[in-house]
């Protein structure tokens, strides 16, 4: 019985091959195939990519605008309420 050496695959190269599948619609099969990769662990993969996928927005240059935005509204809120107590004063 040979012992083969587990591959071991990146983050980026997890994506590029799930990437494969659902882009350009090839079969996980093919896929598992030439990347030398059990159909089991292509779906782990692709189970724990769509379950962590928004993770994968969390950081991105429109979380600072929502941030900054978000600040703002609660700055004038919190004006509004001073002078509402200064005017009922």
């Amino acid at each position: 019985m040979s012992q083969e050496k587990r591959r071991r695959f990146s983050p980026e190269q997890k994506v590029q091959i799930i990437r494969e599948v659902l882009k350009n619609h090839i079969s996980v099969s093919e896929v598992c195939e030439n990347y030398q990769l059990s159909p089991n662990a292509y779906y782990r993969w692709e189970k724990e990519f769509f379950e962590r996928g928004v993770e994968a927005f969390k950081n991105n240059g429109n979380n600072n605008k929502v941030k900054s935005k978000e600040k703002r509204l609660m700055d004038r809120t919190e004006a509004h309420i001073y002078i509402c107590k200064l005017s009922s004063e």
